[in-house]
């Protein structure tokens, strides 16, 4: 386009948005594993694949009242430190923005999962200077238990229904054999 006519002019508006703070780091994939149902306690174990940028400690914030059996950065044990509550796990020198590294903990919280019939209700672990990409999250119990899932922001994996529980019970009282191990949700 050429414009001719002089003299030329724009109207502008300009609006300044408030600041919003950098990503620090980025967790790819979050799983995590939870046994439940063998009495009074919880055991998780949450793995994540992790790329930083220029963080010297990743923050993890577990439930509150979990207890610490564990934690693992790059494939090496570091003695887990607290701050006010939150998880302080030390990130590698030397890694750059674009290289990721393994991040493992391993914790222990109240459940009150003891009997046939039992609720539970557990958090995930988070991570506040982070954006976590996926999680999946396995829940493991005896074989003798029906899992119902009551709620939350983590739908069941297909194939793992209600009615599938229910078909499952029923085969197993015609005589089919149910799969020792296999997880109740994913």
């Amino acid at each position: 386009y050429r414009f001719l006519v002089q003299p030329h002019s724009l109207d502008l508006a300009v609006t300044k948005h408030e600041p919003v703070p950098v990503l620090q780091a980025v967790v790819n994939a979050l799983a995590l594993d939870t046994l439940v149902g063998g009495g009074a306690v919880a055991l998780t174990e949450a793995r994540m694949d992790v790329q930083v940028n220029g963080l010297q400690y990743l923050r993890v914030e577990l439930p509150s009242k979990a207890e610490i059996e564990s934690t693992e950065v790059d494939g090496r044990p570091v003695p887990p430190r607290k701050e006010k509550g939150v998880l302080l796990l030390p990130c590698p020198a030397g890694k750059g923005r674009d290289d990721r590294f393994p991040v493992r903990v391993v914790y222990r919280e109240a459940a009150g999962a003891t009997g046939r019939w039992f609720r539970v209700s557990l958090q995930a672990p988070r991570m506040p200077d982070a954006m976590v990409q996926a999680t999946a999250w396995t829940l493991w119990v005896p074989p003798d238990t029906v899992f119902f899932s009551g709620g939350g922001n983590l739908r069941p994996a297909e194939g793992r229904s209600l009615l599938g529980a229910v078909l499952g019970r029923l085969s197993a009282l015609f005589g089919a054999a149910v799969a020792p191990g296999q997880p109740a949700a994913r």
